[in-house]
């Protein structure tokens, strides 16, 4: 019985510092990505013509190396303040996109200017090769 009630001073503080380090507002810098979202091919073709210049990141949840690359990629499409829209697109939720893509692995990013498809990033890369990426 002893051990279970010290456990309850344990949860308060547990609790605590999680509210502390999540305060409910987004972290800084995601205004710039767009949520994960589930696309056709059709509204796939109306994002990348929609937008000037947009980034897509075609990922899994499971993916590991996906893991690693999209803060990079959040980071540097934040610090462009809106220059460039970073897209999130999970390949196992719009599998008719990365299979008209003919999309091999993830992660797979490209960027597109005015619909056209200018530039691709395979794998896990530095964060100056995303960088570079983003650049004009």
């Amino acid at each position: 019985m002893r051990k279970i009630l010290l456990l309850g001073p344990l949860f308060s503080v547990l609790s605590l510092f999680a509210a502390s380090c999540s305060n409910g507002k987004p972290e800084q810098g995601t205004e710039a990505v767009a949520a994960t979202e589930t696309f056709t091919p059709e509204s796939f073709q109306k994002l990348i013509k929609e937008n000037d210049v947009v980034v897509v990141d075609f990922k899994a949840d499971w993916c590991g190396p996906c893991k690693m690359l999209a803060p990079k990629l959040e980071k540097v499409a934040a610090e462009l303040g809106g220059k460039v829209k970073l897209q999130k697109i999970d390949v196992d939720e719009s599998p008719e996109v990365a299979k008209s893509l003919q999309i091999q692995g993830i992660p797979y990013v490209v960027k597109y200017v005015k619909g056209e498809a200018v530039k691709k990033i395979e794998g896990n890369v530095s964060e100056e090769e995303v960088r570079a990426f983003f650049a004009d």
